[in-house]
């Protein structure tokens, strides 16, 4: 699916969606004079090879990559896995002085399943007919979440292995005792490394971590079920996953449906 959703209306905001969509069997692209618009462009599934300036970057599902305009690249399927992506290409005046900002430079790509679901999300208000502004500011929301990703201060190596279990598993009944066993440190350990460089508790960021996934579940799924949606996030009483839904949000679930899906 590909879908131009540049309009005269569009070029009038600061941040411009030119291009979005869903490639399902991604053919191979050659661009010896870049692309007429900013590319974000994710690895949905599969396996893909990018070479620029004479350098090859293979990513695999769930990367998110930033080719600036007019930059010469090319990309294709690496491996026999067919390979599916995701974009959003841009413009606008605001995006230079944001990509200044951001000191943004060619190839910077970081894996994450929300930006994944952000894009995702982009194409299907744009496949709903979305006014350029609505798609604007999702687009807004997808490059600061992107960069905010890219800046990240890098944490220690347990901590990091702290958090994937967590991302992993957050559908389970989790305990701090049991994430503290599966990375080889005390629980006591365990909250000193959270509260000295997420400035947060391992509970915290476990809740965060499930109402993250309850939000990708709900744009993924609109139809899902509360009880099924909360049983799928960890939770086992639906009136408390509302709540902390809520306490996390600002809204309910059906809010916040009410609010990203048309």
């Amino acid at each position: 699916m590909f879908l131009y959703t540049k309009d005269t209306q569009s070029e009038q905001l600061p941040f411009c969606v030119v291009t979005v969509g869903t490639e399902y069997d991604q053919d191979a692209m050659v661009r010896p004079d870049g692309y007429m618009a900013h590319h974000l462009l994710c690895v949905e599934q599969g396996e893909c090879i990018f070479e620029f300036a004479g350098k090859c970057l293979i990513l695999g599902a769930g990367a998110v990559v930033f080719i600036p305009k007019d930059y010469p690249h090319s990309y294709r399927q690496h491996g026999d896995a067919p390979l599916k992506t995701g974009f959003v290409t841009f413009d606008g005046d605001c995006v230079e002085p944001l990509l200044k900002f951001y000191h943004a430079e060619p190839f910077r790509y970081c894996t994450s399943e929300g930006l994944q679901a952000m894009i995702a999300h982009c194409c299907r208000l744009a496949a709903k007919n979305a006014s350029s502004a609505v798609l604007s500011q999702a687009l807004y929301e997808i490059l600061t979440v992107f960069f905010a990703e890219l800046s990240r201060p890098k944490t220690s190596p347990i901590l990091e292995r702290a958090k994937e279990y967590i991302e992993l598993h957050c559908q389970a009944d989790l305990s701090v005792a049991q994430i503290a066993q599966e990375v080889g440190i005390s629980s006591s350990l365990l909250f000193r490394l959270f509260r000295e460089e997420e400035y947060t508790t391992p509970i915290d960021f476990l809740r965060h971590t499930r109402i993250r996934r309850a939000k990708q579940l709900l744009l993924q799924n609109p139809q899902i079920r509360i009880a099924e949606l909360a049983a799928a996030c960890g939770f086992s009483d639906c009136a408390y996953f509302c709540k902390v839904f809520k306490d996390l949000t600002g809204m309910t679930p059906k809010r916040f449906l009410a609010a990203y899906v048309p």
